[in-house]
């Protein structure tokens, strides 16, 4: 299942700035990152929007915080056993289906509550892989 992945093992940061995976990692972190923080930043307002309580919105968010860290920890297991650029297709793509149905699922209310925390699981994930992957990638002297 896991195949080889690149590591490296840079002596200074101006070496690894000298990569390409820098610019790739922070163009990542970038997409990966921003319909997770969309959803975390304005789930509530949505909610509102659709006629939701307020007692129903901030539920979805505490249960969606729990479920962002408990994301880390799945995603981090899953490294184990897969590659990273495996992780990461599997995340995008789940992204992207959840992200273009959201708006037509929103308005059903048990149906949001699972669109949000699911959200916040994939936003979850890219936090628990983008360390780790700045790591292999430049080693253990400044990777950290």
């Amino acid at each position: 299942m896991k195949s080889k992945e690149i590591y490296h093992e840079f002596k200074t940061f101006k070496d690894g700035a000298k990569t390409k995976f820098i610019y790739i990692s922070i163009l990542l972190t970038a997409l990966y990152t921003v319909y997770g923080t969309m959803i975390v930043s304005n789930y509530k307002v949505y909610g509102e929007y659709n006629g939701f309580p307020d007692s129903f919105n901030s539920a979805v968010g505490t249960v969606g915080s729990i479920m962002n860290g408990s994301a880390r920890i799945f995603w981090g297991y899953l490294m184990e056993k897969f590659t990273i650029m495996q992780l990461l297709i599997v995340n995008v793509t789940c992204q992207i289906a959840v992200s273009f149905t959201f708006h037509w699922v929103a308005s059903i209310q048990g149906l949001f509550f699972l669109w949000v925390l699911f959200g916040y699981f994939l936003y979850g994930a890219w936090l628990a892989i983008m360390p780790a992957l700045i790591n292999r990638i430049y080693g253990k002297k400044i990777g950290t």
